[in-house]
């Protein structure tokens, strides 16, 4: 039940829904949308994260 976000990338590798394996390429470092240089935003929450009730976001390295 966790999801995740990467955002500002250049390009993407996999979609939503897509499975992920260890060692996957999901994506390249980019520079979209507001930011101020080419960076990953990186997000994980518990819940599906659009939905205003569960909003929660973790630090992924509480989940190791």
């Amino acid at each position: 039940n966790y999801y995740t976000m990467y955002a500002h990338l250049d390009r993407r590798y996999k979609k939503a829904g897509d499975v992920v394996l260890g060692g996957d390429r999901i994506g390249l470092m980019g520079d979209s949308g507001f930011s101020t240089g080419t960076h990953l935003h990186f997000q994980v929450s518990v819940g599906y994260p659009i939905s205003a009730n569960t909003k929660m976001f973790i630090n992924p390295l509480k989940l190791y």
